[in-house]
């Protein structure tokens, strides 16, 4: 009697630990597609917008409790500042909402402080880097890694 028993809670308990609908997952990262860095300017801020979907499938709600951004430099095209593979890290990064509901899904919009340098003569040639945006996402429910699926460019010209 005392085997059965046993075998029972040993698959409760792997039941209870398998992936599926009962997971909190991240998907459809997406970025600003661009930004146009005046000339003149020299570390001058701006916000790079991003938006992430999130599904709570467990029974209990899940608290965001952090969220940064690493912009690397992927693609140039004419003269740029840094060289193809630098990495800003944006630890700072605003987020709403910082709570997703047990059974429910939610789109996480993200402010990512970012600046831009543009030492160009005004009308002079365009040159831009494209920029991969990696975030990670620290929650109550682990921490989570997604990269956007889209790139962001900043111009300048």
């Amino acid at each position: 009697m005392r085997r059965p028993l046993g075998g029972m809670v040993v698959i409760l308990l792997v039941m209870g630990c398998g992936s599926g609908s009962g997971d909190f997952t991240l998907s459809n990262a997406t970025v600003d597609a661009s930004h146009a860095c005046a000339s003149g300017s020299n570390n001058s801020a701006y916000a790079l917008h991003a938006s992430v979907a999130s599904h709570n499938g467990r029974s209990s709600p899940v608290t965001i409790k952090a969220v940064s951004a690493v912009m690397t430099l992927s693609a140039v095209h004419g003269g740029w500042l840094q060289q193809v593979g630098y990495r800003y890290d944006a630890e700072k990064v605003a987020f709403t909402p910082n709570r997703v509901g047990a059974g429910s899904s939610a789109t996480i919009e993200l402010t990512v402080p970012s600046a831009c340098t543009n030492q160009s003569k005004a009308g002079g040639p365009v040159s831009y880097g494209e920029y991969s945006v990696a975030l990670t996402v620290t929650t109550s429910a682990g921490t989570f890694k997604i990269g956007s699926s889209n790139k962001h460019r900043i111009i300048a010209a």
